[in-house]
């Protein structure tokens, strides 16, 4: 579903709407998302055009997460009865080499290694309860587990460290994962989502790496107004709710209270009324900045303008 929200298909899928309705035709889009709430997607103008029918299936508990991983990077050779055909004869082919399959001592100690991994390793657990905690689907941990599962190297010595996985794989290919699923990410956002990200980028620039929903606010004013375009510019309310949408996305992440604005002793940062909490970017701003330059990612001239040339702009 989230390839819709490309602004090409945007405009399709609203003519077809569009001339569905003029014939009073009743059509329905199905399809499947990972976001809770797809119409945020969509312009103002197709989003009108639906109604805001979804089935939200449940998330797996944290330890079926675990269960999931362990399973989906379990080595056995006994999977080679699953084959059939040609893949099965493949395999087969290569074991009698000893060329592709380990030998048994590894596998036995893989095993061993990756059940310590998985139940008992504090750390590997406090990697994935993060993103866990962050809303990370199925989809997203079965991603991570092969991209792990890619950097092991071909055992030479039986017991060599670089040939199981561990924490320090997981943090490694996270980071990887992490840059690749916000560029797919960005392909499917608002034109006000770009201008508001770009915003943020622009905050960063001078130096400033938490910010309140007022200090970009404020930011993007000075924008608007050089443009003489304050008409056009989006309220303090909607702006908001692009943060938290973008929040949603794990794009920006909540600082809480990173100016001590708060000063009641039994404060907590929570506490904090949201127009005031601290928020930044959850990724390197020259990765957006880089990829609107190159075309790689679509916004209007003026949000372009916006992230190229910034000074001109104060």
């Amino acid at each position: 579903m989230e390839q819709f929200a490309t602004s090409k298909k945007q405009l399709l899928l609203y003519n077809l709407v569009d001339w569905a309705q003029t014939r009073d035709v009743r059509i329905g889009l199905l399809g499947v998302a990972e976001h809770s709430n797809m119409l945020q997607l969509l312009e103002m103008r197709v989003q009108s055009r639906f109604s805001n029918i979804q089935i939200i299936v449940p998330r797996p508990k944290f330890s079926q997460v675990l269960a999931f991983l362990e399973q989906s990077l379990t080595l056995d050779k006994t999977v080679l009865a699953s084959y059939e055909g040609e893949v099965a004869e493949s395999l087969k082919s290569y074991e009698k080499i000893n060329s592709m399959w380990p030998p048994d001592s590894y596998l036995e100690e893989y095993q061993n290694r990756l059940s310590v991994l998985v139940n008992k390793t504090k750390s590997f657990r406090e990697l994935i309860q993060f993103e866990y905690d962050a809303g990370e689907t199925a989809g997203y941990f079965l991603q991570l587990a092969l991209l792990a599962i890619s950097e092991l190297q071909a055992p030479t010595f039986e017991n060599e460290d670089q040939h199981f996985l561990s924490t320090k794989i997981f943090e490694q290919v996270k980071d990887q994962f992490a840059v690749d699923y916000q560029l797919s990410i960005f392909q499917g956002l608002t034109d006000a989502s770009i201008a508001i990200l770009v915003t943020m980028a622009n905050l960063n620039r001078t130096g400033q790496e938490y910010f309140t929903l007022e200090m970009v606010y404020m930011k993007w004013r000075q924008f608007h107004r050089k443009h003489d375009i304050i008409k056009q510019m989006l309220t303090r309310g909607e702006v908001q709710t692009v943060c938290e949408y973008l929040q949603q996305l794990q794009l920006v992440r909540d600082a809480g209270d990173a100016f001590g604005l708060n000063r009641a002793k039994m404060a907590t940062p929570s506490d904090l009324p949201r127009r005031y909490r601290a928020m930044y970017l959850n990724f390197s701003s020259s990765i957006l900045l880089d990829q609107i330059r190159t075309g790689s990612v679509s916004c209007s001239t003026r949000t372009r303008e916006w992230a190229l040339n910034p000074d001109d702009c104060d």
